[in-house]
């Protein structure tokens, strides 16, 4: 049978010491021809057979486990679980971004000894519903898969991040804060991404309203690329040139281009996915949502009997899951009992904030949400 060609890269956690003393590497898999080259290094004791907990990303994610965004939390999630428990944990990357890369990824990972399996992103959701059917005996637990709302198999955990009360949290601050250009430099258009700009949009469109704050400009443009690139830094720098004060970036592992624009600049930029305080000179704050500790209830679930497969969770601010990594920031004028209050106004539903607030379930399209926002504050001068 022909084996799969996924780059994977499966040591021990002790082998990884050592060959990076010498330099060296080595890679599992293979057969009828086809090798695997090295994608980067999974902590796991025990080494390629026996790991009992697989996380698999995208092959679009070129700096995978140190994206310093999403795919790192997640799998900072699965190590501290994995130590604390005696667990092995391996990750794996397909070879590019199709349904039956990701199955050969998953089928890999089945037969290394993955108990469970944990996936991070939402490329492409439909090898889940192959996987999830074909191995009823393994747990499978999918971050940002969209599609499992209403439909995931017994055996699959299906958790969303709500993002976009932490893009709301952020359009706040910027507009409190006494910015009026604003930008918005996402990577893809695909739901977990878009929450941060539906927040976003709508938090700075409250705030202009409630404080009475005229002039503030808005745009938006979807980059197409998720790790860092010298096209990233320049389209934020053309934009810091042009006058934006602040960017949202929500670009995973080209966050850092942006930052990198916005250092050059003098400007300001929010980070995103993990704190990215320390990742510049220019982050005022990071729009966090909280998926380390949530990877690690949903792992600590699936060993002790309170898995609940065929559910869907999307956790925000209810769930204290979402916000601002206030506890060290660059801000002037936005203060942290300044961002209580408005946390405070958001979790309650205040005024019915969070349940009038347009969703990506309600609007999947970005031109279209702007245009349901009613009544505008802000003007949209720029949306692609």
């Amino acid at each position: 049978m022909k084996r799969t060609r996924i780059l994977v890269l499966l040591l021990a956690l002790v082998l990884c010491m050592s060959m990076a003393a010498c330099g060296g590497g080595s890679s599992t898999g293979g057969g009828s021809g086809d090798t695997p080259a090295a994608s980067g290094a999974g902590d796991a004791g025990g080494g390629s057979d026996g790991a009992q907990i697989a996380c698999v990303f995208g092959a679009g994610h070129a700096e995978g486990i140190n994206d310093k965004a999403f795919i790192q939390d997640c799998w900072e999630g699965i190590k501290e679980f994995g130590d604390a428990n005696g667990k092995t944990y391996a990750y794996y990357q397909p070879i590019d971004d199709s349904k039956q890369s990701f199955l050969d990824a998953y089928d890999t990972a089945i037969k290394n000894g993955a108990e469970v399996v944990l996936t991070v992103g939402n490329e492409p959701s439909d090898s889940l519903v192959d996987a999830t059917r074909d191995n009823p005996d393994v747990k499978f637990i999918s971050i940002e898969a969209t599609g499992f709302e209403e439909s995931a198999m017994p055996n699959h955990y299906s958790i969303l991040m709500n993002a976009t009360d932490a893009g709301w949290l952020a359009g706040v601050a910027a507009v409190r804060e006494g910015y009026k250009s604003l930008g918005i430099l996402p990577c893809v258009a695909i739901p977990p991404v878009d929450m941060w700009t539906w927040g976003y949009v709508q938090g700075a469109n409250y705030a202009a309203n409630k404080y009475g704050i005229e002039g503030i400009t808005l745009q938006h443009h979807y980059l197409n690329n998720w790790s860092a690139s010298p096209e990233i830094q320049a389209t934020a720098a053309s934009w810091y040139n042009s006058g934006v004060e602040v960017i949202q970036c929500n670009t995973a592992g080209g966050n850092t281009s942006i930052i990198a624009a916005s250092d050059a600049a003098g400007a300001a930029v929010f980070g995103s996915d993990k704190d990215q305080f320390d990742e510049g000179e220019t982050v005022v704050t990071s729009e966090v949502v909280f998926r380390k500790p949530i990877v690690i209830s949903s792992l600590e679930s699936a060993y002790d009997g309170s898995f609940p497969g065929g559910t869907f969770w999307l956790p925000g601010v209810e769930a204290d899951a979402a916000g601002l990594a206030m506890d060290r920031t660059r801000f002037k004028n936005y203060t942290k009992d300044m961002y209580d209050e408005d946390y405070a106004d958001l979790k309650n539903d205040v005024g019915g904030i969070r349940s009038s607030m347009i969703t990506i379930y309600d609007i999947p399209e970005v031109d279209d949400m702007w245009n349901a926002v009613s009544p505008k504050y802000i003007e949209f001068i720029n949306i692609e």
